[in-house]
């Protein structure tokens, strides 16, 4: 289990603004102006993961039954939400490089280790929609459902528990499918969704709405208004968030182009975004946002390599087919992989019994499973 040493310093601090404030509204303010505030000029999703872990049951138990914290909640649940999506996004690259026939597995030991990472993934996918949708629910119960035809009225620290509202309809749709649909999470949410989002403006929240609004009618096609390609859409949207700093449309792309099986997109949207992010540097205000678009586009990108050559990107923005002339056998020059450029083995065993020994590497890098 991960340690959240990270946020120990944060957790007495802000106990001790909920205790002094005894209102929900004011806790729904300090968790934003303050704790998340700081956290957001940060580019550590592990860190906000944790401390969003840390921070729910507190939040939970310190505040009025009647009366709780949501929009602190919403923010806590989504936050914690991101530590079982990156355990689900390493069992995911566990299975692919399983079946990867750049490692020479024999068939039955891949399927196995396939099989078992896949069972892992399908639980820290189901892990990470039941809190999604936990922050979905404390989100509207703040603003009302979404899909109203009103939108709700924003004072302006509300604006971002909002925004995070629509991105955790979003995800509670896609991971409880990843996961075999377990929560029965209908899909029709995402196009609650679209219409949510247009309750925000776009240059102020870097294209992402309208970013969601085009990935949900691309995702559920005929539901698009008439006349909109949702594909180019989002593409134009996309090309709009790269120059502010946070590349979330960019990534939404990505992630949407792969759900939908068009690869060829999902890989040019990759590249936009490595030299998207050769361009324009990270927001500092934002720059935790911007570093979880790159992990969702790199994870993607990360599977593709994985499928293709057994390994992780090497450079964010190349992709296997791109390095296929320079790793070709024939590409001419040595190997320097062909053999071992560290010489014999330190740890293996010098007789002839021990020949050939050596330690096997483990799985120990995989991002351990939260409970």
């Amino acid at each position: 289990m991960r340690t959240i040493a990270t946020a120990r310093p944060v957790l007495p601090l802000f106990l001790g603004l909920v205790v002094a404030s005894g209102c929900s509204a004011r806790v729904d303010r300090i968790t934003v102006n303050r704790v998340v505030q700081r956290a957001l000029q940060l580019p550590d999703v592990d860190q906000a993961c944790e401390i969003g872990a840390s921070l729910n049951s507190p939040l939970a138990a310190l505040t009025s039954e009647k009366r709780p914290a949501h929009q602190a909640l919403v923010i806590a649940e989504f936050t914690a939400a991101l530590c079982d999506e990156s355990a689900a996004q390493e069992h995911e690259l566990t299975a692919a490089q399983a079946l990867s026939p750049a490692l020479g597995l024999p068939g039955s030991q891949r399927a196995v280790i396939a099989r078992d990472a896949r069972l892992a993934a399908d639980r820290s996918h189901m892990r990470a929609a039941a809190r999604y949708r936990r922050a979905l629910a404390h989100g509207e119960a703040a603003f009302g459902a979404l899909g109203a035809d009103a939108c709700p009225r924003f004072r302006p620290h509300e604006e971002l528990p909002f925004m995070l509202t629509l991105v955790a309809g979003m995800q509670v749709v896609l991971h409880d499918s990843a996961a075999g649909s377990p929560l029965g999470v209908p899909k029709e949410t995402i196009l609650d969704v679209a219409r949510s989002a247009q309750c925000l403006d776009n240059e102020t929240w870097w294209y992402g709405p309208a970013a969601m609004q085009a990935a949900a009618w691309a995702t559920i096609p005929g539901s698009a208004p008439e006349g909109t390609d949702p594909w180019a859409m989002l593409s134009e949207v996309a090309d709009k968030s790269d120059a502010t700093g946070i590349r979330v449309a960019r990534a939404l792309q990505v992630v949407i182009s792969v759900n939908a099986g068009r690869d060829d997109l999902a890989e040019q949207a990759i590249r936009d975004h490595a030299a998207a992010r050769a361009a324009t540097p990270s927001s500092s205000e934002f720059a935790l946002f911007d570093q979880y678009a790159l992990n969702l586009s790199r994870h993607q990108s990360d599977l593709f390599w994985m499928k293709e050559e057994g390994h992780r990107t090497p450079v964010f923005g190349e992709l296997p087919a791109d390095a296929a002339p320079e790793t070709a056998p024939d590409a001419g020059g040595p190997d320097p992989f062909a053999e071992d450029p560290f010489g014999a083995d330190p740890f293996g065993a010098s007789g002839p019994e021990g020949a050939g020994e050596s330690l096997s590497p483990t799985s120990d890098d995989a991002a351990p499973e939260t409970p």
